[in-house]
């Protein structure tokens, strides 16, 4: 999980930080203690939640859009020394 995250993941994270909690002793004591404990709590490092973030997307398309523009900005400047007229430009 990198450390730019949307605020949706950030809910979805929230979420499931609030899921993962025992339950109430006063719900075994309705119960009769049937219910003795949480059958879906999650252990941190044993089972992901399997949320994946696109921020390595977003920041693979920023940087590719970095070289595109400092590529396009030497070919500029290779057409203005050859001394070809420029007819697309960044």
């Amino acid at each position: 999980m990198p450390s730019f995250k949307t605020f949706r993941i950030k809910k979805k994270l929230a979420k499931k930080m609030r899921q993962n909690r025992p339950i109430p002793h006063w719900i075994r004591m309705r119960t009769n203690n049937t219910i003795r404990y949480n059958a879906k709590r999650r252990h941190w490092r044993r089972t992901k939640l399997g949320i994946s973030c696109h921020c390595n997307e977003l920041r693979s398309v920023i940087m590719l859009f970095h070289i595109l523009v400092n590529w396009g900005f030497f070919f500029d400047l290779c057409l203005i020394n050859v001394g070809l007229p420029l007819i697309v430009s960044f």
